[in-house]
Order: C-alpha cells, then structure tokens, then sequence
C-alpha cells in the first residue's frame, strides 16, 4: 500500500513538474511558448495540450477553424485550464484583466449568415473540474440541424456538454458570455447525462440574446437516464428565447434532473409557450424528478412567467411564483 500511495505522489508530482504555459495570440507566428513566440491558432494549441496545461489567450477574435467545416469546434480536453482575456504582456495570471481585454470564440467561418456558422463553437467530452474556461465571449454557434441530424448539429450552439459513461462531468465556466447563439434545443449550452452524472458549474457568466427553435433558449439540460445536476452563481440571464424555457429548460427523463441557482438575474426572457424564465419537462410516463434550488434569485419582465413547472399534459401547468428568498 505505501509503494502504491508514493508512486501516486510520484506520478501527481511529475505532472506537476511537467505542466506548461501555452500563449496565444490573434498576430503571433510562434510555437505557444512564450508572449513573443505565441502562436495564432487556439486550435492547434488545445490539439498540443495536456492535462495540468494552462492556455493564456489575448484578446481578440479566435475561429475553431480555417475552413468551411461546421463540426468544427475548439475541444477542450481533461485538465487543461484555458483562459482568456489577457493583452499579452503578462507574467502571472493575476495580472489578467478579462473585463478589459475582450477575447472571443466566434462560430462564423462563412459567410456573414448565421445558419452556416459552426454548430458548437465549444464541446467538451466527459471531463472534471480541473478542466477550466474562464474569461471568454463566446458567439455565434448555429446548431440549426433539422430533426434528423445529429444531436450535435442541433443542440449547444455556444457550448456542447457530453457525458461518458461512469465519470462525473463537472467542469467549470467561469467569467464567459454566451451570446446570439441559435439552435433547436439549448442555443447556448446543451448538457446532456447519457445515463452519467454531469454537473457543470458556471460562475459569473452572462447568457444574451440566445434563440432556440424548441426548448431551452440559452441553456437545455438533460438528465435522461441518469443525472444533471449544473450549478449557476452571480449568472446573468437576459433577452433569451425559446417555446419552452426562454433562458433554462431541465428534463429528468426517467433520470434525475436539479439545477441550483444562487444570486442569479433572469431578465426580459421570453417563452412563447410557457416558462419565460425556467421551464421543467416531465413526459408522459416519465415521472418527474426535475427540481429547482433557488436562491436569492431576481425575476423581472419574463414572459409569459417566471418559473414554471411542466407536467405531461399541456394543459396541466403548475407555475411557480418565487418565494421572498427569491425575489428582491
């Protein structure tokens, strides 16, 4: 057992000693290494990178591709930390000004249409906490796949979420804006369980002017035989738009299904069925195992209401008005 735990040490320590600092920068012409040999391409740095990796990333505009390929995405991989918002001077990372220093993820490597943007402009697959993005305006995703596409080509148009079975999907988003994003379903982030456990965690990020055709005009989480469990604090919800869920819309699905907001805003989003703010699903035969944590929460100018809580029949709606804890 001690040789086990020393080489456990051995192998966290090496890992350690081995992790880099990647710099990229919108005019570099570099291999990453440094501010002055940064390289152009965010892509290519991500495809470089390894667990314990951080990526610094100047302002400016960054395409996951060169070429008109729409299942083209920046792939973020386990344990690598990516953050953006730097001028490309610094040395240390608390010398990083994100509000100031605007460095964004663009979807359009087209024409200047949004129906041919890529489909996901982020996708992560299975991964921890340890895998950071944080300080990033990410637009313009177009997941607008009909009905017989790919769930990829019609969901997450900002960020797509994917589980892998018996791993817990945390990672964590911090100071990122997801906006005008479109998609069938979760134009902003989709999340899916796929019978595993995700549980994202968004810090201090802004969802505006999102529009999905279906449900969830910014985010759509599903927890479909398994579990959903994100986490929002200080976030920001303004100006989305869906049929179900103008901001958020969660669905258990015969799996479990919580999401938890602490300090949240939800502002002039619109349902133009029900939900305006939040909606949960529960089909028929399903049951309903969809819950919300609301706490010190502000609803304002949603429509057609705040909260709401679907049942399998259309005409069986339970709306939810928030409680003094939940509305200043």
């Amino acid at each position: 057992m001690r040789f086990l735990f020393l080489m456990g040490m051995w192998i966290c320590m090496s890992s350690s000693l081995y992790a880099k600092v990647f710099y990229v920068h919108p005019e570099g012409f570099g291999d990453g290494s440094s501010w002055e040999d940064a390289s152009p391409d965010l892509a290519d740095i991500l495809l470089e990178a390894e667990a314990g990796d951080e990526i610094w990333v100047a302002e400016g505009t960054y395409y996951p591709t060169d070429f008109e390929d729409r299942h083209a995405s920046f792939v973020l991989k386990e344990g690598v930390k990516l953050y953006g918002g730097f001028a490309g001077t610094e040395t240390s990372l608390t010398e990083r000004r994100w509000q100031y220093h605007h460095t964004f993820l663009s979807g359009e490597i087209s024409s200047d249409a949004p129906t041919d943007n890529v489909y996901s402009v982020v996708y992560i697959n299975g991964y921890s906490s340890a895998t950071v993005l944080d300080g990033f305006i990410i637009y313009g995703g177009a997941a607008n796949g009909d009905e017989k596409s790919t769930l990829r080509e019609r969901a997450g148009g900002g960020l797509f979420i994917e589980a892998i079975p018996n791993k817990v999907v945390s990672p964590l988003i911090v100071n990122c804006s997801f906006i005008n994003n479109i998609g069938r379903t979760g134009a902003a982030v989709y999340a899916a369980s796929a019978g595993s456990k995700i549980a994202p965690i968004f810090v201090n990020c802004v969802f505006k002017q999102n529009s999905a055709d279906l449900d969830g005009g910014a985010l759509y989480f599903d927890g479909t035989g398994g579990e959903s469990i994100p986490v929002f604090e200080d976030c920001l919800f303004e100006d989305n738009m869906a049929d179900y869920g103008g901001a958020i819309c969660a669905l258990a699905g015969n799996g479990k299904c919580t999401v938890e907001l602490r300090r949240c805003t939800f502002f002039k989003n619109t349902a133009f069925l029900w939900g305006g703010g939040i909606y949960t699903l529960r089909p028929a035969g399903q049951g309903n195992k969809t819950d919300m944590k609301l706490g010190d929460c502000v609803f304002e100018g949603n429509y057609p209401s705040d909260v709401n809580r679907g049942s399998a029949m259309l005409d069986d709606k339970e709306m939810i008005t928030p409680g003094p804890a939940d509305k200043k």
